[in-house]
């Protein structure tokens, strides 16, 4: 580990997380959180002040506020939480948790990402399909899936994570049942690439375009170059039931390790069979990570229904 590099850093020499603040509690047992991605936005204010001869004193502020999106999958809606907000404002999905098939309903949605637009894309689970749901709509728009349960190229079963590639208008699908990843440009009717992995449950990608992917019945982490289907597992020991995983900003990877109720982080370059190093501990079943433009990691705790911050020290 590089003293140089400035993301959410932990070793036994230095210790870059604070205790936990429980940012919100979702809601009851039965109003669960599976997934979190934050959004920031900027405002500027100034003021000029004059003393009354040709002299005057200018200053401005700019303040950054995060956001942050949640899968509520159990009440099928997601959810919008500002800065100390007490409760949450449905964006997507039924305010009052019913389901439904249309496009303004929500059938257990499991994973979210929001683009620079304040876009939304949303796995819905039980309706077989990933919607795109622009800022201030009352509805979205299939842009992966047919909603035809099965195991062909068009078509899955039980997608729990996906990771959205903007650049090239594609999204790779953790279809659990099938073992596989899926990759679907957009608008299309079908997948134009399939990796099979066995107890497939997370997916992302890095900087490069790589994507990694958790097993959680191997408990392994393991790589692909783009457009392959044949992968290096870089991680095969100390994880137990492993869920998703993303990147920071910095190329470190963090894996939301479900049976221990930890967070593993592994540095920017890491090897095939890298050991990685706990950075937060003693959580109920985490299933999400997601940081902010500060480098605070945000942890989605399934097990204590709420979502959990973790401070990056000075």
């Amino acid at each position: 580990m590089k003293e140089t590099n400035e993301g959410l850093l932990a070793s036994t020499a230095r210790k870059t997380l604070i205790a936990g603040i429980v940012l919100c509690v979702i809601g009851a047992a039965i109003a669960i959180p599976v997934a979190l991605v934050l959004t920031s936005s900027t405002a500027s204010t100034s003021s000029t002040v004059s003393n009354g001869s040709s002299l005057s004193t200018s200053t401005s502020t700019t303040t950054t506020t995060t956001t942050f999106n949640s899968s509520d999958n159990f009440n099928h809606r997601v959810q919008r939480w500002g800065p100390n907000d007490t409760s949450g404002t449905t964006v997507a999905g039924s305010a009052s948790g019913t389901l439904g098939w249309t496009a303004s309903l929500l059938n257990y949605p499991t994973s979210i990402y929001v683009d620079s637009s304040l876009n939304m894309y949303i796995l819905d689970m039980w309706n077989l399909r990933i919607l795109q749901w622009l800022n201030g709509a009352s509805g979205g728009s299939t842009i992966a899936g047919t909603g035809v349960q099965g195991n062909t190229s068009s078509s899955f079963n039980q997608a729990f994570n996906m990771a959205v590639d903007m650049s090239n208008s594609q999204i790779y699908l953790a279809d659990l049942i099938n073992n596989r990843i899926m990759l679907w440009p957009f608008f299309s009717s079908t997948s134009s690439l399939i990796i099979p992995l066995n107890g497939l449950v997370g997916v992302t990608t890095d900087a490069s375009g790589n994507v990694y992917a958790t097993s959680n019945t191997a408990n392994t982490v393991t790589r692909y170059p783009q457009g392959s289907t044949s992968g290096t597992v870089m991680v095969s020991s100390g994880l137990t039931y492993p869920w998703n995983l993303r990147f920071d900003t910095y190329g470190n990877l963090y894996v939301a390790d479900d049976g221990a109720g930890t967070i593993v982080m592994f540095c920017a370059g890491f090897t095939a069979g890298s050991v990685g190093t706990i950075v937060v501990s003693g959580l109920n079943q985490p299933l999400d990570v997601a940081f902010d433009s500060d480098m605070n990691l945000y942890v989605c705790e399934y097990g204590n229904n709420r979502i959990v911050k973790f401070a990056k020290l000075p």
